[in-house]
């Protein structure tokens, strides 16, 4: 016959218990807000915003820059830099086409993370530490790695199809004809319904411009390009 008793108490205090329930609910309360802070759009996945006024000058290589804080797509530079004069190694900004400008929250709903049919483009501001842009590697690397010949794009752009026809999407887009012009690259993976491309566009000072946008926008590069430097430049600090 076995003798049934009463697990031995763990000695540890029922206060305890009470402290690790509190600490549960936190983390409950802390998914619940996450969940709906994606949902409403203050943050989707790697674009997170804050409509907050005012503006952080901070440079990025010699360059100073004046940006309005609700540009400011990283939490760290957002909520970590100084008021003032804050060195970077990388700017990174988030705004809405076709206006170009910062989150606001009764249009949060418009900044959708990619893949949604979102309008948002994302822009990284660096010191060009190597000297060259994807367009330098236009024929020395995409046009060796291409597959099969190359042939038209949206709007006059011509295309190169790095990958294989069974595997995710990856392909470089570029203008003709100019040493200087636009080029992308646009990759779509198995699991994505949009592809999403990265094009980069050298700026004065020995800074590098990228930026990441819905492939569907391909259809307006050259105003997309255009207003993307307009902007940087508008956030610049002219020396006197």
């Amino acid at each position: 016959m076995t003798v049934l008793v009463l697990p031995a108490s763990s000695g540890v205090s029922p206060r305890y218990f009470t402290y690790l329930t509190a600490a549960m609910a936190v983390l409950a309360l802390v998914y619940v807000l996450y969940l709906a802070a994606r949902w409403t759009g203050y943050w989707n996945g790697d674009m997170e915003w804050a409509d907050e006024p005012g503006s952080r000058t901070v440079f990025v290589g010699g360059q100073a820059f004046e940006v309005p804080v609700n540009m400011i797509r990283a939490p760290a530079q957002r909520l970590g830099v100084k008021q003032t004069g804050e060195h970077l190694s990388a700017l990174h900004l988030g705004v809405i086409w076709p206006t170009m400008s910062g989150f606001k929250k009764d249009k949060a709903d418009q900044f959708a993370a990619f893949g949604e049919g979102s309008n948002v483009v994302l822009l990284d501001i660096a010191r060009n530490a190597r000297g060259e842009t994807m367009r330098d590697r236009l024929d020395p690397v995409y046009r060796r790695l291409a597959r099969g010949k190359e042939g038209a794009g949206p709007a006059g752009l011509r295309v190169l199809t790095l990958s294989s026809p069974i595997g995710a999407r990856d392909q470089i887009v570029y203008e003709p004809g100019s040493e200087t012009g636009f080029i992308a690259r646009c990759r779509q993976s198995l699991s994505d319904t949009i592809a999403i491309c990265t094009a980069q566009r050298e700026l004065s000072g020995e800074l590098l411009l990228t930026y990441r946008f819905e492939e569907a926008h391909l259809a307006n590069w050259g105003r997309l390009e255009r207003r993307a430097v307009e902007l940087v430049r508008a956030l610049e600090i002219r020396k006197k």
